[in-house]
């Protein structure tokens, strides 16, 4: 059997949960799941499979019902089939869509309807609250019109935001606070909905991740007139949950802390900062991305690749020539390369754990052509 692993989890410990897989039959991708101590939790029989959460995970199967899935494989619930997509599980409950009426809804852990479908589109519960929005019918088609609000798990509107439009952005409740980016305005709300945070000098803002959320701003604020508001420079730093800066504006993308640190480029290379701005490991890398399961990816200054611990050791070394996909989860790291030769494309696909071994590995052969 041929697997690939893909859509990893996020845990800060590594877990024996299970991961998905993907398997190639007669040109199409079909999904299981299995562990890291190479398992198989089921067969690659899903047209699409997503990670786990609160225990349970969302598949489709060759007839395109939805459905969900314990640890062990089992089919703890089945959707109707004129459920078109559905969430993920969180605080207990998961939204789906109705594809008659293209309104989204919410069911509990035993697949019961909570709440009908009614809303144009929802996220997933955070923070006791679900961003949710409005539709409307523009001639044949429908057109989501963007945020209107809040609701509680009892599925009342409890936050209400003003005029909806396309073009407004906006991130889950974390550390009690949440984003909303509308017509590059930047407010800051919490689980009351009253306005902690809106600054004109803030550009943009990201999710509140251990307490702290990345804002850009400009640094040379206000910037007057139109042609100077293009020179205008921008920076990425951190505010806390009342509003302070506490790192300021000196970085040009943004990060998210995970495990106490942050991955953030400094212009000279990445460095891993703490709450207070301190470059824990002392050094820079050329790459590198958020801890998970207490690894971290990075690449270092001679390309070395590796995944390090919070105290910059090598923990799992990449071999040569390899590719990191994504994080660890549930204990497992997946590496991929590509050699092509003869108008072929060698592929292969490789799990492996935390001690370099190799847990599971997909190969296979795809032509490409001899090219131009």
């Amino acid at each position: 059997m041929f697997l690939l692993f893909c859509g990893l989890t996020l845990w800060s410990v590594a877990q024996n949960f299970p991961v998905v897989v993907q398997q190639l039959n007669d040109n199409r991708w079909y999904h299981g799941y299995v562990k890291n101590d190479g398992s198989v939790v089921t067969e690659c029989i899903y047209y699409r499979a997503r990670p786990f959460s609160e225990g349970l995970a969302a598949v489709r199967d060759i007839n395109g019902i939805w459905g969900f899935i314990d640890t062990t494989g089992k089919q703890v619930i089945t959707m109707p089939r004129e459920v078109s997509e559905v969430g993920n599980f969180s605080e207990g409950l998961c939204w789906f869509r109705d594809r008659d009426q293209d309104l989204v809804g919410f069911i509990d852990r035993q697949g019961k309807v909570i709440h009908t479908p009614q809303w144009g589109f929802a996220q997933d519960f955070s923070g006791g609250l679900a961003a949710v929005g409005t539709a409307q019918t523009l001639g044949n088609m429908r057109n989501i019109t963007g945020l209107t609000g809040y609701i509680d798990h009892s599925g009342q509107l409890v936050i209400t935001i003003g005029e909806t439009h396309s073009n407004l952005g906006y991130e889950s409740f974390n550390s009690h606070r949440a984003v909303i980016n509308k017509f590059g305005k930047v407010t800051i709300i919490d689980q009351a909905g009253n306005t902690i945070v809106e600054r004109p000098e803030y550009e943009n803002a990201k999710a509140f991740s251990e307490g702290l959320c990345a804002v850009r701003v400009r640094t040379n604020w206000p910037c007057g007139n139109e042609e100077n508001e293009r020179k205008c420079i921008s920076k990425w730093g951190f505010i806390d949950t009342a509003g302070n800066m506490v790192i300021k504006p000196q970085y040009d993308e943004y990060g998210s802390f995970s495990e106490g640190v942050c991955a953030m480029n400094t212009g000279e290379g990445y460095a891993f900062i703490d709450q207070t701005g301190q470059n824990v490991m002392g050094r820079l890398f050329k790459k590198a991305k958020s801890f998970s399961e207490g690894v971290a990816y990075v690449e270092e200054m001679d390309g070395t690749k590796a995944f390090i611990d919070h105290s910059g050791k090598t923990v799992v070394p990449i071999p040569d020539g390899f590719t990191v996909k994504g994080s660890s989860s549930g204990g497992l790291i997946e590496i991929t390369k590509k050699e092509t030769s003869e108008g072929f494309e060698y592929n292969i696909n490789m799990m492996i754990n935390h001690k370099g071994e190799e847990v599971w590995k997909y190969d296979w052969l795809e032509w490409v052509g001899y090219g131009e």
